[in-house]
């Protein structure tokens, strides 16, 4: 049972990855699918919770990717929320 939820974990952040993630200058975000598939580059605050996630991710040894996957992205993505609130 475990591994079904690896799998779904690493297909969620494989998805995320592919079709959610974008880089403006020195910042990294989640953006959203608007209904007709179209990316909308805008993140709220609940997405900063990602971060989290994946570096939680990492250290169960969910990354497939290693240090240059998950956690890296964690790190982008940690530090465009720490300057989205810290202005």
């Amino acid at each position: 049972e475990a591994s079904f939820f690896l799998r779904e974990y690493q297909g969620a952040v494989r998805g995320i990855k592919k079709h959610l993630v974008a880089a403006a200058g020195p910042f990294t975000f989640v953006g959203e699918l608007e209904y007709s598939k179209r990316f909308s580059p805008s993140m709220d605050h609940l997405a900063c919770f990602l971060p989290g996630l994946l570096a939680l991710g990492h250290s169960a040894g969910a990354d497939p990717d290693g240090i240059q996957g998950h956690l890296e992205l964690a790190k982008r993505l940690a530090h465009t929320c720490y300057n989205f609130y810290n202005q």
